[in-house]
């Protein structure tokens, strides 16, 4: 995998990658989006997440440590994580979008491109913008009180 050895600093980028996102096409699909990453960034520091939450905690430990820059690689699901954890901590970190997903719906709404060429650049060259966020406290399965932010859309089930 390109850049698996490159060590996380405050100036390079960490992007989380939910590799499972799109039916699993995002996986496949990595090596060109990396490339594309690189043409933008030069060097990044990549991350995959192996379960559902995991990107929570990924982002909140990279906020934590100054990490300028976030960019989630995935679906709606995994910008939903990205961002909780960037939020949870209180951070000043940027959230990047590189869609990868099926629906795609928060990066229509915010008009970033589907094509990951697009993306990339709009990444490295465009205006950083304040957005609202929503915050849900709820008890969970387990009966324990609990909080998420959500970008957009909330929903319940």
């Amino acid at each position: 995998m390109l850049f698996a050895n490159s060590q996380l600093t405050n100036d390079a980028p960490l992007v989380i990658v939910n590799p499972e996102s799109a039916g699993g096409g995002t996986r496949e699909a990595w090596p060109g989006i990396a490339s594309e990453l690189s043409t933008h960034f030069g060097s990044f520091t990549p991350r995959f997440t192996t379960q559902a939450g995991e990107g929570i905690e990924i982002a909140a430990n990279a906020a934590r440590k100054g990490v300028k820059l976030i960019i989630a690689c995935g679906g709606d699901g995994t910008i939903s994580e990205v961002a909780n954890g960037i939020l949870s901590v209180g951070s000043e970190t940027e959230l990047g979008i590189l869609p990868s997903g099926t629906g795609g719906d928060f990066r229509k709404t915010i008009g970033i491109p589907a094509r990951v060429s697009s993306a990339a650049r709009i990444l490295r060259e465009g205006q950083t913008r304040l957005i609202d966020v929503g915050k849900v406290t709820f008890t969970n399965d387990e009966g324990e009180l609990e909080a998420r932010y959500f970008l957009g859309v909330a929903s319940l089930a």
